[in-house]
């Protein structure tokens, strides 16, 4: 199976509900291929919908060093803020707005990060 098709997927199981599902999926992936940065942002957010943290942010981690795009640096602000690290949230959150300022959902999370921390401006 492609690994286009595999990540589709595993996308579709996460959309679904089943991030258990999604999860196997990506590791069956990565064991084929253990540089897909997709499909460790993949298997991180299945991992975070399943409340496994500290697994999650490991999965954005590697995404960050294999891509550093957007949404690898967008999940792991969300897994800092998630585990209390809110000043390497921050970053992360910042860093994402940096790679593309035409998404919202960077100032969205950003605005929610200060929202959590009661820092209103």
């Amino acid at each position: 199976e492609h690994e286009g098709a595999r990540l589709e997927r595993a996308r579709l199981a996460l959309e679904a509900g089943e991030p258990e599902e999604a999860s196997a999926l990506c590791s069956a992936l990565l064991e084929r291929d253990p540089r897909s940065h997709r499909a460790h942002l993949l298997r991180g957010q299945a991992r975070f919908a399943l409340g496994r943290l500290e697994d999650a942010f490991a999965d954005f981690q590697e995404a960050v060093a294999l891509d550093g795009g957007f949404l690898g640096h967008l999940w792991r602000g969300r897994a800092h803020q998630a585990l209390g690290r809110w000043a390497e949230a921050e970053d992360d959150l910042i860093e994402a707005i940096d790679l593309d300022p035409s998404r919202p959902e960077g100032y969205f999370r950003r605005a929610e990060l200060h929202a959590a921390r009661r820092e209103y401006e």
